[in-house]
């Protein structure tokens, strides 16, 4: 069971299983796609597919109905925060390193379509 403050904050469970599930989505690249530079260029179909995929999992309390808006804009800025953490991680593993070589242009990491990279 997930609950929530009334500002959207998640307070149960401590530990970080919601944090880790939001880091396994920023991961799934058919979902979201690494060729988006940035969070704000996902169109709203994407971001409501994510949102479905969140709400869906968590077992909503009924007191945290009311406060639901404000949850979603939490819980999707985290996500976004994984996103950009995640893409950035990519870059400093397998680009960067690479810069001025054609391995720039292969991901060593096998969930990365190689159309994206």
């Amino acid at each position: 069971m997930i609950e929530f403050t009334k500002d959207g904050l998640c307070i149960v469970p401590k530990d970080a299983k919601l944090s880790r599930y939001l880091g396994s989505l920023a991961r799934t690249y058919n979902f979201l796609p690494l060729s988006h530079t940035d969070w704000r260029s996902y169109k709203d179909p994407v971001v409501e597919k994510m949102w479905k995929t969140i709400s869906d999992t968590i077992d909503w309390r009924p007191e945290d109905i009311p406060h639901i808006h404000k949850i979603r804009h939490t819980l999707l800025k985290r996500l976004a925060k994984r996103v950009r953490n995640n893409t950035a991680e990519l870059k400093r593993k397998y680009y960067t390193p690479n810069v001025g070589s054609p391995l720039r242009f292969m991901c060593g990491d096998d969930r990365v379509d190689s159309e994206q990279w």
